[in-house]
């Protein structure tokens, strides 16, 4: 049922939010965890608590998750920021209390049901050559 209170809500929540931008983020958060076998259920359940602690904090961050339907299960996370200051400024809000100790329980739980994890920044370059292509061939389909 959570999975599809989510699967209901999260594309009327992030669909506009992502449509009001014109351009990619300049900078994005991707993660990617691998989930012990049969330890999904009760990983997507400490998801939920992350998003609670999130939400008690006030935190204004906001976060995509892709959950694979088929094949190995993993679980991706997409953040996107407007610089690596923000990227900054959100990591030290985590690290006040009580938001500190609650992800320190919440890491200890989460870690428990992953096989690996790996995290990553990734930068959008206005000016490169891949970027150039698609906005020229926009163009033209358009056109």
């Amino acid at each position: 049922m959570n999975k599809m209170f989510l699967s209901l809500l999260l594309p009327g929540v992030l669909i506009p939010a992502i449509a009001q931008q014109s351009a990619p983020p300049p900078v994005m958060g991707i993660s990617r965890e691998a989930i012990k076998e049969g330890r999904s259920a009760a990983h997507e359940k400490v998801e939920m608590d992350y998003a609670r602690a999130f939400r008690k904090a006030n935190l204004s961050n906001h976060y995509l998750a892709l959950d694979t339907m088929s094949g190995p299960s993993e679980v991706w996370f997409l953040e996107a920021f407007p610089s690596f200051a923000a990227v900054e400024q959100m990591e030290k809000d985590t690290q006040k209390p009580p938001m500190k100790s609650d992800l320190e329980m919440l890491d200890s739980r989460d870690g428990e049901l992953r096989a690996s994890s790996r995290n990553m920044y990734a930068v959008y370059r206005r000016n490169s050559a891949i970027a150039r292509t698609r906005s020229t061939s926009a163009r033209s389909d358009t056109s």
